[in-house]
């Protein structure tokens, strides 16, 4: 997926970044360095019913069920955003690059609970279920993910701090999950774990990483 490609390079240029900043600070020098590493102890999965109806569907694959699993007056603004379904369809599932312009257009007329099941589904899909704890965490973080971070070629930084703070609700066994299976394509940090890459953007702080 093109968009999802271009995603990731943000991505990687962004923690080439923080960790060549962090090196030279001293910062998380102490920090275990495998990946599956987390400093805070994982939270307790529950049995309750799950909070979030998240949208695991690979929209490369399958852009027309993923549509069809948002809202229909969401869709139908989408549609107008991009002038028409077959572009609407085609920049779902990478074909064609959004531009900044209607990325931020799309974002507009996503509601929170549409960002929320699609940020979880993505990570879903590469971690397997989440926690319910990890879900009320998640949730919380969704007014710092816009949706244009997953669609948009070059997405604002801050948004792409907020799904880097969505990752970091993830438990031990989330995390490893979501480490382990990198093939899937979805979030990769150049073999940096997720528990050091908090540590960095803690010490660092999000507002400095965000001006990238």
């Amino acid at each position: 997926m093109r968009d999802l490609a271009m995603f990731k390079s943000r991505v990687a240029v962004i923690v080439l970044v923080v960790l060549v900043t962090a090196i030279a600070a001293g910062a998380c020098a102490k920090a275990d360095p495998v990946p599956t590493a987390t400093p805070a102890p994982s939270p307790t999965p529950t049995n309750t019913p799950t909070l979030i109806r998240s949208i695991r569907i690979d929209q490369a694959k399958d852009p027309v069920g993923f549509l069809n699993s948002i809202p229909a007056s969401e869709v139908e603004c989408g549609d107008r955003a991009v002038v028409g379904r077959l572009n609407l369809t085609a920049i779902i599932s990478g074909r064609m690059a959004s531009t900044a312009a209607q990325a931020a257009a799309l974002t507009k007329c996503m509601s929170r609970d549409t960002v929320l099941r699609v940020a979880v589904g993505q990570i879903e899909l590469q971690a397997g279920p989440l926690s319910n704890a990890t879900l009320i965490c998640v949730a919380g973080r969704v007014p710092e993910i816009g949706f244009e971070s997953l669609l948009n070629a070059q997405p604002d930084p801050a948004a792409l701090v907020g799904v880097l703070q969505a990752l970091f609700c993830l438990n031990n066994d989330e995390r490893s999950a979501l480490e382990a299976n990198v093939s899937a394509g979805r979030f990769s940090f150049g073999g940096v774990g997720i528990g050091s890459l908090e540590c960095i953007v803690k010490a660092i702080g999000p507002a400095r990483l965000a001006d990238t």
